[in-house]
């Protein structure tokens, strides 16, 4: 139907389905949302998993680093014990 002016006459019908279609828009938006999620979780999984392979390495590293530094506190020791032990032998 149409009004005097020549603008369609909206009905509730019309109102409904417009209403049906962006229920679906909002929906399909929703999902697609929910996808991406999804994805953004994958990769934050991803993320860990080589944070916890880099915190591992770090332990290694720090535990190699400190027995260095024992080793070479023992090395400086040694050698001055040897001093020590020539001047005593003489």
């Amino acid at each position: 139907m149409k009004k005097e002016n020549g603008k369609k006459e909206i009905t509730t019908t019309d109102l409904a389905n417009s209403i049906d279609d962006l229920a679906m828009m909002v929906a399909k938006g929703f999902g697609e949302m929910g996808e991406r999620f999804d994805q953004v979780d994958q990769e934050f999984r991803h993320v860990n998993n080589r944070l916890d392979k880099v915190e591992d390495r770090l332990c290694v590293v720090e535990f190699e680093i400190t027995h260095l530094a024992h080793s070479s506190e023992l090395q400086a020791l040694k050698q001055r014990v040897e001093i020590l032990e020539k001047k005593i032998s003489r």
